[in-house]
């Protein structure tokens, strides 16, 4: 029973294997599965040199401003799918108009939405650091500016996404965790230890956003185009957020399910406890992102075809295939090497 079922599973491997040419979707995701292969090295270097070079309670602090800028900055992820969704769609229609004007119109949005969040960070910083038992409550202003900055970058990410620059967008994903790596080494290693980890974050978004802008110049800089005049022509702006509010559901859920552990750490741990705990929550996310490269590049490929009212199914099949495999070599080399793992994140902790 057990060798029919293996040869079973071995022949429809073999099958989607054998049909899976080097066509759009597995170049584009070989594109962007070196650039995220790059980012993650990047970003497990940051992670990596923090722990060593500040103390586990700063880690903990550290590790918390990120888990919080990613809750409170949940509406930013949906616009990354929300442009990625529109830009696509338009693209596939020779639309450009309705890009540069769709672009333009969000960008003035989330730039609102950034400011309130930071005002609401910045009034209420006392009650947030007495929470997360934070000493300074100065910490918490800066994890505003991050939310700040941070409202716009996925904008931009999500049109270069949507008009399928991959090779762009891995570039300015490597910058970006480049340059957190090398602020975040420089300013710790200056004796500016949580604050330096903190602002090495800001400086790499600021300037990862902005490098973000010259591939989708074309889009953005149009001669003639005023703030009043901000519309999208032929498209209801509630279209466009009924689309959006699946979306959020589904980001708000992951976001909750993945982050909200070390809030509840934080607040009744000891902060000895919560930096160890924000050490080994690590581990745990090294499998959860590691398909990334591929959802990246099947949902701009998906919106197009669906636009262009072509079946969609084979690009899941050939996505499943793909995530399936990744899966589960990451998750049977963390069974084989434990021990391993363990030392390469976390060194002598």
């Amino acid at each position: 029973m057990w060798q029919e079922l293996v040869v079973n599973v071995k022949d429809k491997l073999n099958f989607y294997l054998e049909n899976m040419k080097i066509d759009g979707l597995l170049k584009d995701t070989g594109i962007v599965f070196v650039a995220s292969s790059i980012v993650n090295v990047l970003n497990l270097l940051y992670q990596f040199f923090m722990v060593r070079m500040i103390a586990p309670t700063d880690f903990r602090i550290l590790d918390t401003v990120l888990s919080l800028t990613m809750i409170a900055t949940m509406p930013t992820g949906v616009l990354q799918t929300l442009v990625t969704k529109f830009v696509s769609g338009f693209k596939a229609n020779n639309e450009i108009e309705k890009i540069s004007s769709f672009l333009l119109l969000f960008l003035k949005k989330m730039g609102i939405f950034g400011i309130i969040i930071f005002s609401v960070f910045f009034v209420f910083r006392h009650n947030i650091a007495s929470f997360y038992k934070i000493e300074k409550s100065v910490m918490i202003v800066v994890a505003g500016l991050i939310m700040l900055f941070s409202a716009l970058f996925p904008l931009t990410l999500g049109g270069l996404q949507g008009l399928q620059k991959f090779k762009s967008l891995g570039m300015v994903n490597i910058i970006n965790a480049g340059f957190k790596l090398l602020a975040g080494f420089v300013l710790v290693g200056l004796g500016f230890k949580i604050w330096g980890a903190l602002m090495a974050i800001i400086i790499a978004t600021v300037i990862a956003f902005f490098a973000s802008l010259f591939p989708l110049k074309p889009y953005l800089f149009v001669p003639g185009r005023k703030f009043s005049s901000w519309k999208i022509e032929g498209v209801y702006l509630w279209s466009i957020y009924k689309f959006a509010f699946p979306i959020f559901a589904a980001t708000a859920s992951y976001a909750l399910l993945t982050n909200m552990d070390i809030h509840l750490v934080m607040r009744f741990f000891s902060e000895t406890d919560a930096g160890y705990y924000a050490v080994a929550r690590m581990v745990g996310k090294i499998i959860l992102f590691l398909p990334g490269a591929v959802t990246i590049v099947m949902f701009p490929k998906v919106s197009e075809q669906h636009a262009k009212n072509e079946d969609t199914i084979h690009v899941l099949k050939r996505s499943l295939v793909i995530v399936g495999l990744t899966c589960f070599l990451a998750s049977v080399f963390c069974v084989l090497f434990p021990r391993l793992i363990i030392n390469l994140l976390t060194g002598n902790v």
